[in-house]
């Protein structure tokens, strides 16, 4: 006697939807031929994130509502026609043109501002909406210009990995590198702060002493500045992320009260700022780890700040500032 087949809820619905679709490319349905509006009731949570989706790309929710619904319809043409996806090239296509899109919003970019960023790139509404189009406007070129303007991954934008994060460079024996990228930002008038960041569980006084190099203590050097100088576009900003290096093993702590000397020295000729923060264990390892843009990851964080001046002003730990000070003249003559 054969096995009953086992029908579940999803699986049903799957089904209803795979010959709807069917049906709709036999050309059998007779589509409203004035193109008549439906009213939909959304779910209060999906109203909600909805209404989110649109105000953040600055759209109608209606057209947040098509572009779902066409993505959707889209992906079950392919599905009921049975066509493989050929080395996943369908997918790869709305992947890049997905974080693209993520882009814009995480750094806070509407549709009406996209469009003026990107016009000479060919982006319009009608390219934003179409995953296909868009796709194909990001050619490598138009790749790496993003990477290096909003500090991510040209791989990640290519859909290549799944990390977005990339380090921007190195500052541990080579200080200068730093100081004259974020001295070239101030000057460009692209309003610099570096940033330190640290996992919220460490102790920067009890670190010192840790001797097991499995329990140290990390610091992530960030610097947040504005994406373009223009006087204009001054409240686009994004962060890049530097290497992170052991608090816990003294020449670099030395160093990084360098990079501290160094910022408040420049904080009035230069407008460069200089601030701390703990994030929370997960996301500092996320970050860590270039699971997460720095953007996100000081957006998504319960970030508690400290005072990095407090560790070159003498107040805490005074012993290692002649060790700090030696590293930042050498580094930086002048200062």
């Amino acid at each position: 006697m054969a096995k009953p087949r086992s029908i579940s809820l999803g699986s049903l619905l799957t089904t209803l939807a795979d010959n709807a679709t069917r049906r709709f490319l036999s050309g059998s349905p007779t589509p409203d031929p004035g193109g008549a509006g439906a009213t939909v009731r959304f779910p209060p949570e999906l109203r909600g994130w909805l209404d989110e989706q649109a105000r953040t790309l600055g759209v109608p929710l209606s057209t947040i509502v098509v572009m779902g619904m066409t993505g959707l319809m889209e992906a079950s043409k392919v599905e009921a026609r049975g066509v493989p996806d050929a080395d996943g090239l369908a997918a790869e296509v709305e992947l890049i043109a997905a974080r693209f899109q993520r882009l814009l919003r995480v750094h806070e970019i509407n549709v009406p501002t996209a469009l003026e960023l990107f016009a000479d790139d060919g982006i319009t509404a009608a390219v934003l909406a179409d995953p296909h189009a868009l796709a194909n406007r990001l050619q490598q070129g138009m790749i790496d210009r993003l990477a290096r303007d909003f500090a991510v991954s040209p791989r990640w934008l290519a859909a290549e990995t799944d990390n977005p994060g990339v380090v921007t460079g190195s500052w541990y024996k080579q200080l200068s590198t730093l100081f004259r990228h974020v001295d070239a930002l101030a000057r460009a008038g692209q309003d610099p702060e570096i940033i330190l960041v640290h996992a919220q569980s460490a102790d920067l006084e009890e670190s010192r002493t840790i001797k097991n190099t499995r329990d140290w203590t990390y610091m992530t050097v960030l610097v947040r500045r504005r994406i373009f100088a223009d006087p204009d576009r001054q409240r686009l900003v994004t962060v890049e992320q530097w290497e992170t290096e052991p608090w816990s093993y003294h020449p670099c702590r030395e160093q990084l009260k360098a990079i501290m000397l160094w910022a408040e020295q420049a904080r009035r000729p230069r407008s460069i700022r200089l601030m701390g923060y703990a994030l929370s264990d997960d996301i500092y390892d996320a970050l860590r780890g270039r699971r997460v843009l720095p953007v996100d990851a000081l957006r998504a964080s319960q970030l508690r700040p400290w005072y990095p001046g407090d560790y070159v002003d003498g107040i805490r730990q005074p012993e290692e500032l002649d060790g700090a000070r030696d590293f930042l003249h050498r580094a930086w003559p002048v200062s």
